[in-house]
């Protein structure tokens, strides 16, 4: 540990979460915006049937809840295996006890 104040890990775990918020977010409004775009310039892509009453547009609009709860669950594991056992460190002693000024944690 350094004589400066701020802990190097409240560093790491920022820039994991932030990643992590990031590629889950542009996954989840990329598959969104794809879905719009479909719905405006192939329509009749989406009123094709796919199984029985149920055309291709439902099934798209279902796979982007499905994908958008697949990403809340990734990120739910995630936060338990990679930020939760740093954060602890930090809660317990581990770190300065200190965030740095422009913005940490807190």
């Amino acid at each position: 540990m350094t004589d400066h104040p701020y802990d190097p890990r409240y560093g790491e775990l920022r820039r994991r979460v932030r990643r992590f918020v990031a590629l889950g977010t542009t996954s989840v409004i990329a598959w969104w915006v794809l879905l719009i775009a479909l719905a405006g310039w192939a329509p009749d892509l989406l009123a094709e049937p796919f199984i029985g009453n149920v055309n291709v547009g439902l099934v798209l609009a279902l796979a982007q809840l499905v994908s958008a709860l697949a990403v809340t669950q990734l990120y739910l594991r995630f936060a338990r295996t990679r930020v939760d056992p740093v954060a602890e460190q930090l809660r317990a002693g581990g770190g300065t006890g200190r965030v740095q000024p422009e913005g940490g944690l807190g």
